[in-house]
C-alpha cells in the first residue's frame, strides 16, 4: 500500500420523508433499504440510529433495515419510495441529485473544515433549516446530518501532480464528474458497491470516495495510492421514507422523532 490512510471523521446525513408507514406492534414499522453492505462505516451508524429512534419514541417508531438488492437496487431506490414499496432509504442523496438537485449542495468541495465546523454550519448558521426547506419541495423532512467520513481520491496509479490525472478513468458521481473532468480525467458513473469489481478489472483506475472504504469495501487489494487532502471533509449520505398520502411531516404517529437530530448528535 503505497498511500497513507487518512483519519476519517464520521458522518451521515438524514433526509427524511415522512409517512403513514406499515405498523409495529403499538407503532409504526419502517422498512429501511440500505444501499450500502450491512458492516461499512455508514450502516452500523444506522443501526445505532435504529436503536435510538426505537428509544427516543418509546417503541412508537421501530425501522426494520435491509441491505443492498434485498428489497430494490440502488438506482431504483427514490422511485421505490415514491410508489411506496419501501418506506425508508438509506444512499448516497448525490444518487438522486438529478430528481433533488439541491441535494448536490451538500457534496461541493470544501464545504466545512471537520465534524464540528460542519454541525455548526447545520445547526447554527442555517443550513439544516435551508435543506429542510429543499426537501419539503418533494413532502420530505430532513431529520439531521450525523457524521460518517471525509472523502477524496484513491487510485491504482502514483499522483504528484494534477496532469497525472489525465485521462484516467475515475469512479466520480455527481459533483464529484466535474471534479474529476477539471483534473483532466474521464468520470465513470458507478454506485459505490460496483467499484471494486470495476477496479478489479480496470474498467475504472481510481475512485473519488470515502477514505474508510479502503478497508470496509477491501479497496486495498485493488487501489494502490490514497490522495490528500479530501476533497469533501465529512460528507452525508440520505435517508429518508416517503409519503405515499403526500401529507406533511410528521404525521401522528411520526411525532416521537420530533428533537431526534439532537438527542442523537448529543
Amino acid at each position: 500500500m503505497k498511500g497513507r490512510s487518512a483519519a476519517a471523521w464520521l458522518l451521515v446525513s438524514i433526509l427524511s420523508i415522512f409517512f403513514l408507514g406499515g405498523s409495529a406492534v403499538g407503532g409504526t414499522l419502517i422498512r429501511m433499504q440500505s444501499v450500502y453492505p450491512e458492516k461499512s462505516y455508514g450502516p452500523e451508524l444506522l443501526k445505532v440510529f435504529a436503536e435510538k429512534a426505537k428509544e427516543y419514541s418509546g417503541g412508537e417508531v421501530e425501522f426494520k433495515l435491509f441491505w443492498p438488492g434485498q428489497l430494490v437496487s440502488a438506482e431504483e431506490g427514490l422511485d421505490a419510495l415514491g410508489k411506496g414499496m419501501i418506506e425508508g432509504l438509506y444512499a448516497a442523496s448525490i444518487y438522486y441529485g438529478g430528481t433533488i438537485p439541491e441535494a448536490k449542495v451538500e457534496w461541493l468541495p470544501f464545504n466545512w473544515k471537520d465534524a464540528k465546523d460542519a454541525v455548526e454550519i447545520y445547526t447554527k448558521r442555517g443550513f439544516l433549516a435551508k435543506m429542510r426547506e429543499f426537501a419539503a419541495k418533494h413532502d420530505a423532512y430532513y431529520l439531521c446530518p450525523i457524521l460518517v467520513g471525509s472523502m477524496g481520491a484513491m487510485t491504482k496509479f502514483p499522483v504528484s501532480k494534477i496532469e497525472d490525472f489525465k485521462g484516467k478513468k475515475i469512479r466520480a458521481t455527481g459533483v464529484d464528474g466535474p471534479i474529476a473532468q477539471a483534473l483532466g480525467a474521464a468520470p465513470v458513473a458507478l454506485v459505490g458497491p460496483e467499484a471494486y469489481t470495476a477496479l478489479k478489472t480496470g474498467t475504472i483506475e481510481g475512485t473519488i470516495y470515502p477514505y474508510y472504504t479502503i478497508k470496509t469495501y477491501k479497496f486495498h487489494e485493488v487501489l494502490d495510492h490514497i490522495i490528500l487532502p479530501p476533497t469533501i471533509p465529512p460528507h452525508q449520505l440520505l435517508f429518508g421514507s416517503i409519503s405515499r398520502s403526500g401529507k406533511s411531516f410528521p404525521p401522528k404517529r411520526g411525532r416521537p422523532l420530533r428533537g431526534l437530530e439532537s438527542r442523537y448528535w448529543s
